[in-house]
């Protein structure tokens, strides 16, 4: 016996609501849009069992209508404009793709085997990737997936995609350009932009659930800076200002104007300093500088790309045609060595 349609109209209306749907909720009703966003079903270790069960290599496709979905609520609430729709790659992306995690260290893969839920591929993201965490039963954080628009990912070869995302910084004047090195002549191309932008989210995704640094989640106010060492090489709480500080903030004065991608609050002429202020601290990279989870991203990403990988890793600044400043990797240095020593040992713990 099936069942009468207004009741059948209840059950999709009570099923949209459970799954976080946006279409259980008007795009200004932003406590309705919380709260399905926090709810939905694709922040449950359950719904990514499927994909867990893979190959890893396997892992890779369009992301779902529930993905999809979810990114749209986020994308609300973050006052984005885009609203992301899976994307089915091409044979040759594909490949990419593979080949890139294919060639990563394997205590690397052998990590992600138990935590990479699955790599969804959308248009349209407002970014170039996304990162989340996923509880099991208890709520616990248990792994994680990403998210990645391949258009932005088919746009550049590896250096000129470095380039681009190093300068987003700042604001061009004419005169002075930066140019970032991330791979010799003969290896620039797609398939290790893709992999070096995999890397940065495979260094959230190997975070969660582990102590590098609070979850994002968290309220910075709630923090024991005690529970996360690699975190506390950099980062407290600053009560004044209700928010992370760095311990370096009077040698880096020009840290907090560095905003990536939405906006250049600094001119050009301001590169050599910004990176002669970064040399002293023990941040690797700029980005890293920008928040505690990027610091440990952008740690993983250069310490797996230059040392374990001994791929290059160079910016250089130059002004009217002459190089005025060159800025390299930090792990042979005494600054990082205490940085260093953390991701070795969980190297080992992976």
């Amino acid at each position: 016996m099936t069942k009468p349609f207004s009741l059948l109209l209840l059950s999709l209306v009570l099923c949209l609501a459970c799954a976080g749907s946006d279409a259980a909720c008007i795009d200004t009703d932003k406590d309705c849009i919380t709260a399905a966003h926090r709810n939905h079903v694709v922040n449950q270790l359950a719904y990514w069992i499927p994909s867990l069960e893979k190959p890893l290599l396997q892992r890779i496709g369009p992301a779902t209508a529930e993905l999809t979905d979810y990114l749209k609520l986020d994308n609300i609430l973050n006052d984005f404009p885009e609203r992301p729709v899976g994307a089915t790659p091409s044979p040759d992306f594909q490949r990419d793709m593979e080949d890139a995690i294919a060639e990563l260290p394997e205590p690397i893969k052998l990590a992600l085997a138990t935590r990479l839920a699955g790599i969804s591929l959308v248009h349209n993201l407002g970014g170039s990737g996304f990162t989340e965490a996923i509880t099991d039963a208890t709520g616990k954080p248990a792994a994680a997936y990403v998210v990645l628009d391949i258009d932005v990912l088919a746009q550049r070869n590896a250096n000129a995609w470095a380039t681009w995302k190093e300068s987003s910084p700042f604001r061009d004047n004419g005169d002075t350009h930066l140019t970032a090195i991330i791979e010799t002549p003969n290896n620039d191309n797609r398939k290790n932009t893709i992999q070096y932008i995999l890397l940065h989210e495979f260094g959230h995704v190997l975070s969660v659930g582990q102590h590098f640094h609070p979850p994002w989640t968290q309220d910075p106010a709630e923090v024991n800076a005690g529970e996360y060492p690699f975190f506390a090489l950099s980062w407290r709480f600053d009560k004044a200002q209700n928010r992370y500080v760095t311990d370096f903030e009077d040698r880096f004065p020009l840290r907090k104007q560095v905003l990536y991608y939405f906006g250049a609050k600094l001119d050009e002429d301001k590169m050599a300093d910004v990176y002669t202020q970064l040399e002293s601290t023990n941040f690797p990279t700029l980005y890293g500088a920008t928040n505690p989870y990027d610091d440990f991203a952008e740690s993983f990403v250069s310490y797996v790309h230059t040392v374990l990988m001994h791929k290059p890793f160079e910016i250089r600044i130059e002004n009217k045609g002459g190089v005025v400043k060159r800025y390299g990797s930090c792990w042979g240095d005494a600054r990082c060595e205490k940085k260093r020593t953390l991701l070795e040992q969980a190297m080992e713990g992976f």
